[in-house]
């Protein structure tokens, strides 16, 4: 059993006042916060927003449905070594490695191409962000995969539209997608 009471009259809304609310409601369709606002009324939001919910004036939306993107169903229509997605790193984000890239002088770059089939990963280091290096890599990538004899005349390469990624693909005989 409660120990507060669970009806207190002089707490209800006056109905005059509730009647103002659904007159004006039904001409404007505003917001409790806007309601109250023109009509200079002294109850808050929360009361003038249950008010026009018990009397069905706020409608709850549907949320959409998401597509959820079944990347096995994805998978599994393509061929494996079929699409790779490749990008560009920059390792000198990672704090760690700062100290490490610049008086070693090692690379600053990453280059992946990662298979969407399979989930393989070709890696590679740079020190330029330039359309050589990837080339490099690519070219790389493409003979390691013909050593493994695997048919590469199908093969995708997708990038994010990088300006390194434009002219090399088309020197290598690569197909080539953006991603957007």
């Amino acid at each position: 059993m409660a120990s507060h009471p669970q009806n207190v009259p002089f707490h209800k809304t006056p109905i005059e006042t509730i009647d103002k609310i659904l007159i004006y409601r039904e001409k404007t369709s505003h917001g409790a916060s806007l309601i109250k606002f023109v009509l200079g009324l002294n109850e808050s939001e929360k009361t003038i927003y249950k008010i026009l919910n018990a009397n069905g004036y706020i409608i709850k939306k549907e949320p959409k449905p998401r597509k959820k993107t079944d990347m096995t169903q994805y998978r599994e229509s393509n061929a494996l070594f079929g699409i790779f997605q490749t990008d560009i790193k920059y390792l000198c984000d990672i704090s760690p490695l700062i100290n490490n890239i610049r008086y070693n002088k090692l690379q600053q770059y990453q280059i992946t191409a990662r298979d969407y089939k399979s989930g393989s990963t070709f890696v590679g280091l740079a020190h330029h962000k330039d359309s050589t290096s990837v080339e490099i890599f690519a070219a790389y990538a493409i003979e390691q995969l013909k050593i493994a004899r695997v048919d590469t005349s199908n093969t995708i390469f997708q990038s994010d539209n990088g300006s390194e990624f434009r002219p090399i693909f088309k020197n290598l005989g690569i197909v080539y997608t953006r991603k957007f």
